[in-house]
């Protein structure tokens, strides 16, 4: 996954989530198509970082494990309905800021997730060397999903009947 596109997206919510309703505030005495204009201007940077992790971390399963894509769609998906329901609901009661420094600590989490499963997999790789290949040819080290296979087994053990 890109390196930076995590720690960008933590910084420019929480840019936001301290001056977008100042911002907003001041600029309610625009004409309807300048308030629409200056809407989409202020969501286009946060849709386009937030729609980066999700095919990135595909890119990087399908190198070791391309079978479990079709779970992570599904995740994300399921994810995707919740949070926003969850986000309307959240702001509502809480306000806008609150909602926003949530989404921070949420990808806060999946950012050092996502650290410490390249800290783990790149120590595994100096022991380890190259275990095989995938089906598109790429090499694979060994051991490279040992992380990701622990947190899901222990999620679906927890959600177990």
């Amino acid at each position: 996954m890109a390196s930076w596109t995590l720690p960008l997206l933590i910084v420019t919510v929480t840019i936001y989530a301290f001056t977008l309703s100042d911002v907003l505030r001041s600029l309610l005495y625009l004409e309807l198509p300048w308030r629409v204009l200056v809407s989409v201007l202020l969501i286009a940077p946060l849709g386009l970082l937030m729609g980066m992790p999700m095919p990135l971390g595909i890119a990087a399963l399908g190198h070791d494990r391309p079978e479990l894509i079709p779970w992570m769609w599904g995740i994300n998906g399921a994810t995707s309905v919740v949070a926003s329901v969850l986000a309307v609901a959240v702001s509502l009661n809480i306000g806008l800021r609150a909602t926003l420094l949530i989404g921070v600590a949420v990808y806060a989490v999946a950012w050092l997730l996502m650290l410490s499963l390249r800290q783990r997999n790149a120590a595994q790789a100096v022991g380890a060397g190259v275990h095989g290949t995938n089906s598109s040819g790429v090499q694979v080290r060994q051991g490279s999903m040992e992380l990701f296979e622990q947190i899901w087994s222990a999620l679906r053990s927890s959600h177990a009947p």
